[in-house]
């Protein structure tokens, strides 16, 4: 039995790997038409370690004990 419709619900990083994937699967033989419900994810966006350090000090500073460093966008903490 030969199914007429299939439906796949994925995220791809840009336009262009969206637009590729229609046409491949457009291009398999008895496929009539294609629904594209690929979806384009956004970048993620890391925060640079200075704002991220700066908020962190903030956020410790009524701490005692508690030391806190970013590295990498990693936050470390030690202490008692």
């Amino acid at each position: 039995m030969l199914r007429k419709e299939c439906y796949r619900y994925r995220e791809v990083k840009d336009a262009s790997v969206q637009a590729t994937v229609a046409t491949i699967v457009g291009g398999i033989k008895g496929v009539k038409s294609v629904l594209n419900n690929v979806t384009v994810t956004p970048p993620v966006v890391i925060t640079p370690d200075d704002p991220l350090t700066m908020a962190v000090k903030d956020a410790t500073k009524d701490f005692t004990g508690i030391t806190a460093t970013v590295k990498d966008g990693i936050i470390y903490v030690t202490g008692n």
